[in-house]
């Protein structure tokens, strides 16, 4: 969460009977933002190591992706991938 709080981060609070779990490919970014979720008081939020192009299998209700897309050359083949490996109800 450099630079202050994160969108996720208020979503978390905002939710507190609600996990929260992000993915990231950056493992440096993914130890400072759990550190910092925890000194901020959000447990119920977390960052793992991961690519949306080879997502592990797992179960969400929802999937969440803030500016995930506005990198990425093609979004088609991560929509696919969270699809198939989260089937989650809702994506937004």
């Amino acid at each position: 969460m450099s630079g202050g709080k994160t969108a996720t981060f208020e979503i978390s609070i905002s939710n507190p009977g609600v996990q929260f779990c992000g993915i990231n490919s950056d493992s440096v970014l993914i130890d400072l933002t759990n550190c910092s979720a925890e000194q901020l008081g959000a447990p119920n939020l977390s960052f793992r190591f991961g690519d949306v192009f080879q997502l592990e299998r797992a179960n969400a209700d929802e999937v969440i992706l803030l500016k995930t897309f506005s990198w990425m050359p093609s979004y088609e083949e991560a929509m696919r991938e969270i699809a198939s490996k989260v089937a989650p109800q809702w994506i937004g």
